[in-house]
Order: C-alpha cells, then sequence, then structure tokens
C-alpha cells in the first residue's frame, strides 16, 4: 500500500536542487500544457548528475474531488515498467536459475511455441513471434474495462494456431512478451513478480512508493488517476486488470530518480557494473540486423545524444523516461491526462537542459491550415507501398495521423506541403499538385515515398459475397459482416454495435489498423480469411454461415 507523503519527505534521498531562475521558467513553459486548472495533467522531473534539479505536478490529480497533482504523487507507469521485469530476469540469470537463451517452453511448458524454439531473449526483444495478447483481447469485443487477468491470457495464448512470423525474424512489439517474462519469473523464483520485485529491486535502492499493482483490491494512497477527453469533457478510465510484468507498475517520480541513478552505480544483485548491460545492447534479429531496443528500453538519438528512453500508454496514463547517459540528464514525464503529450514534453524539456530553446523548432513553426489545406492531405497513403498511414479530421476539426497499431496523433503544419510530428521526428513533405495531394515524402530516420491510395469501389455483388458470419477461433468471437445502404458493416455477434469497413480491393478489408484478406474456392465464394492487426497477425476467419 502506498502511504501519504509530503513533499520534502519524498524527495530526501534525492534532493530537488535549486535552479537558474530562467532555467527553471522555460521547464515551466515547457509543461504549461498540463498546467490546467480544471484538468488533469502531469509529473515531471529533470535529474542532472545524479540530482532531481526539477520536479513538479500540474492540473488535477483527481477530478472528482479537485484534488491538485502534487510532486510526490503516484502514478501508473504503463510500459515503462518492462525495463523493472527485464531486471528481474537478469538477477535470476546472476543467480544461474535460468538463462536467456533458455527456451520459455522449459519453464512455462503450457504456452504453445508451435515446434518453434523461442527463447527468453526474444522476450525481452519483442522477437518472439508471439501475439499481442491485449490486441486479441480487444478484437474479441472486449473493452478497457473487461477483467484482464493471468487465466484470461493463458486462455487467449491456448487458442493460438500460428505465430506472427518465425522468432528472431521481426521486430513486433509485444506485451504477451513481458508478462510471459514476469510469469518466468515468478515460476523459477516462486514468488510472485510483485514480491520478487520488491525483495530484490525496490527495497534495495530504496523505492518505497514502488509497487506492481496486481491486487485490484488494494487502495491505493496519493495516487493520480487517469482521464481522457470525450466530447462532452473529461472522462475517468478504470480498468479490471490484474496482470503485470509488461505494465502494472506504480511508482513516484522520486522513486524513479533512485532507479535512474542505479544505471550510472548498479547496487542490484552482486552489485556488477555490468548488470545492466544486456539491457542497453540493441537485440538482433536472425538475419543480423541491429534493432534499436535492448531489453525493456529503447536505444536511440535525441539531437546526436545517444539516448535510453522508453514510453508507457495505459487508460488515460501517458509516460516517459529518456536518459542522455553520456550527458548524465534524465527526463521523466508521467502524464493522467489521456493525450500523448508526455513524450512531446520529455522531447522539449531535453532540448532545454541541451541549452536549445524550445522556440527553436515546433511552436513557432507551426501555421494553422485552412479547411480547403486541410482536405489536400486528408485520406489514406501508403509508405513505400507495404505501411499505411490515415490523416483524418477528429472531431474538433484537428489534424491526426494513425499508423497500424498505435494511436492517433496530432500533426501540425510548416506550411501548406509540410507536415510535422511534435513525438517523433517525423515530416512529411508533399509534391504539389491540383486537387488533393498524390505523392509524399515521409522521413523518420531516411526519406521514404509516400501515394495517396486508391479507393476501391466495390460492386453490390462483391459486398454480398463477403455477407455471412465469420468465427475467428484464436479470438474466440464471431464477427458478422452484413451489406447496408451500399457499405459493407462489421459487428461482433451478439453486440448491438456495427461499423462501416471500406475495401482496399475485392478481398480485402481494412478498418483502422485491422486488415481482412478474404479467400475464394475456384467457384469464387469467398470460404475462409486471414485477420492482422498490426501487433497481432495471419489469425484465421472460417466461415460460420
Amino acid at each position: 500500500m502506498l502511504t501519504p507523503l509530503i513533499l520534502s519527505a519524498a524527495l530526501l534521498s534525492a534532493p530537488v536542487r535549486a535552479l537558474d531562475d530562467s532555467l527553471e521558467a522555460k521547464l515551466d513553459k515547457v509543461f504549461a500544457p498540463w498546467a490546467r486548472a480544471e484538468g488533469p495533467g502531469g509529473l515531471a522531473a529533470v535529474i542532472r548528475d545524479g540530482e532531481v534539479v526539477y520536479s513538479k505536478g500540474f492540473g488535477l490529480a483527481s477530478l472528482e474531488f479537485g484534488v491538485p497533482m502534487k510532486a510526490d504523487m503516484a502514478s501508473d507507469i504503463g510500459s515503462i515498467s518492462k525495463q523493472f521485469t527485464a531486471a528481474a530476469i537478469l538477477l535470476l540469470a546472476e543467480d544461474g536459475k535460468l538463462s536467456l537463451d533458455d527456451h520459455i517452453n522449459k519453464h512455462v511448458p503450457e504456452i504453445p511455441t508451435f515446434g518453434e524454439e523461442i527463447t527468453i531473449r526474444h522476450l525481452l526483444t519483442h522477437t518472439s513471434g508471439l501475439r499481442d495478447y491485449l490486441t486479441v483481447h480487444a478484437l474479441s469485443g472486449a473493452g478497457i474495462d473487461s477483467e484482464i487477468s493471468d487465466a484470461r491470457i493463458l486462455q487467449i495464448m491456448g487458442r493460438q494456431q500460428g505465430l506472427n512470423a518465425r522468432p528472431g525474424d521481426e521486430f513486433n512489439y509485444c506485451n504477451t512478451g513481458f508478462w510471459l517474462a514476469g510469469h518466468i519469473v515468478e515460476k523459477v523464483s516462486g514468488k510472485s513478480l510483485g514480491d520478487f520485485c520488491k525483495e530484490r529491486i525496490f527495497e534495495p535502492l530504496g523505492m518505497s512508493s514502488t509497487h506492481f499493482d496486481d491486487d485490484r483490491t488494494r487502495m491505493l494512497r496519493n495516487k493520480a488517476m487517469s482521464y481522457s477527453q470525450g466530447p462532452e469533457g473529461w472522462i475517468p478510465l478504470h480498468s479490471n486488470m490484474t496482470v503485470v510484468g509488461d505494465g502494472g507498475l506504480i511508482t513516484t517520480l522520486a522513486d524513479f530518480a533512485k532507479w535512474d541513478a542505479n544505471f550510472y552505480a548498479n547496487k542490484l544483485g552482486k552489485g556488477s557494473a555490468d548488470f545492466f548491460k544486456p539491457m542497453l545492447t540493441p537485440g538482433q534479429l536472425s538475419s543480423g540486423r541491429a534493432l534499436p531496443y535492448g531489453f525493456g528500453m529503447f536505444l536511440d538519438k535525441h539531437r546526436e545524444e545517444t539516448r535510453h528512453q522508453h514510453g508507457g500508454t495505459w487508460l488515460g496514463y501517458q509516460s516517459m523516461a529518456a536518459r542522455l547517459p553520456e550527458k548524465r540528464i534524465t527526463v521523466l514525464t508521467f502524464g493522467n491526462d489521456g493525450s500523448p503529450l508526455a513524450p512531446e514534453l520529455a522531447n522539449k524539456a531535453l532540448d532545454v537542459m541541451l541549452g536549445i530553446e524550445p522556440e527553436a523548432e515546433g511552436p513557432a513553426a507551426k501555421i494553422t491550415l485552412t479547411g480547403a489545406q486541410m482536405e489536400r492531405v486528408v485520406g489514406d497513403w501508403m509508405i513505400a507501398g507495404t505501411v499505411s498511414l490515415k490523416l483524418f479530421k477528429n472531431a474538433e476539426g484537428a489534424l491526426m495521423l494513425e499508423v497500424p497499431g498505435q494511436p492517433p496523433y496530432p500533426v501540425f503544419a510548416k506550411s501548406a506541403t509540410e507536415l510535422f510530428l511534435e513525438v517523433a521526428p517525423v515530416t512529411i513533405k508533399f509534391e504539389d499538385a491540383e486537387g488533393p495531394f498524390q505523392k509524399a515524402t515521409f522521413t523518420q530516420g531516411g526519406p521514404a515515398p509516400m501515394v495517396r491510395a486508391a479507393p476501391f469501389k466495390p460492386t453490390a455483388e462483391q459486398l454480398a459475397s463477403l455477407a455471412g458470419r465469420w468465427h475467428a477461433p484464436e479470438i474466440g468471437a464471431t464477427w458478422v459482416l452484413t451489406v447496408k445502404d451500399d457499405a459493407l458493416m462489421l459487428s461482433i455477434e451478439g453486440e448491438p454495435d456495427s461499423t462501416a469497413v471500406p475495401l482496399k480491393d475485392e478481398n480485402t478489408v481494412t478498418v483502422g489498423v485491422l486488415t481482412i484478406r478474404f479467400e475464394r474456392d475456384e467457384d469464387g465464394k469467398v470460404t475462409s480469411g486471414t485477420m492482422d492487426a498490426g501487433r497481432a497477425k495471419g489469425m484465421i476467419l472460417r466461415r460460420a454461415g
């Protein structure tokens, strides 16, 4: 249970040193989007040379009770939790109780691997080929408030009839892998992941306000609640998830600062200076290509500086922990407003700490597109002929970008022909043309051609051929396709809601990140299909009537 702490007590072991007034003012300006008087916001900290030099709360932690966010409050940090699960595995490896190259079935024989050798190393680098349980769960029609337990995940995985890819062949972000890694910690240690981490990580580092939230009956004091923006105001978000490993860590800025300090002077296990080396070493695919990911940690660059970073998204919690090890600077942003602000603000705060004026890029470069200018860019696009991308206006009229497997992100304009994201180093430059743009260059790391996806207009016969009941055994649900007003409608059997789904061609249905490819027999009758949903691919559909 978390106990209430006043700010001075919360930061005793990681004192906040005074910043230069102008530097503090610049950071305040960075985090100003969270400083809402009547809405949620977030927590932010800057660590320099092992000292917390900036630590503040913004907005409200509880809208229902009007509780302001304070720097000592705890938050769910989502997928940033993965690095703690990886550290638990490394401790057991150091103890000689497992090997990173152990086949997972040595420890969890109940997980089907379809004759492939999936190792613990595969789990920690998102290269296992396993399907993401959260994606499969969502495809069944389950909402975020539905129960997700260890038993439910084992049921989901037991229904699978294949993998996304052969282990080691592809990087595909997979929550199943880290949940499974946590499960292996429990099997090998004989303790829950939460208890193991408390004994071997949190207590040795003095992280007294940190725990894995695996018990929904536990009352949590001093914790920020989570929200998202709805059409009529803020909506509180809750879940019945009791699984941890891929997420579920509750912590504070001060506690995370202790974890961050341990990367420079390790106190865990045998105290080896090389303890974190596997976590900070890029993984490799079977082809030999290096990944920008270690064990639960993205390894990339910020302004040409080496960066260790990971974000988290769960309910309305959006978080980012970004470290520049060569500069000994870390920025933490834990939001509770359901927006993608956490990584954006973390990047801007890193700039401030590097002496780069936040106004140099971003806000000063933005222009507001007219309605006609926006219409020239909206629609479905393809990057390098393989990755689909959608540009669209949301309910508030803001331009958004959506790619498979990720939530929509706000898009901004530098000019009528150039767009950019603030959450990632992405730009889109359009080639001028009459009417809607048809071609563009998409740049993230390197340029790639982007072309508008041509709309497909199916005939009545083509629509009718796809109509019917379709059973998805790996999802555990039956989908229903019907034709209404010259459109194909998709619903889950037993559920009242239906969604219009466009056709890419006569055999391919797309909706959001989901693509269904139907197969026909030699008489042209549609008999089966496969589903791809980003983190879960190749799942089977069978006609059920």
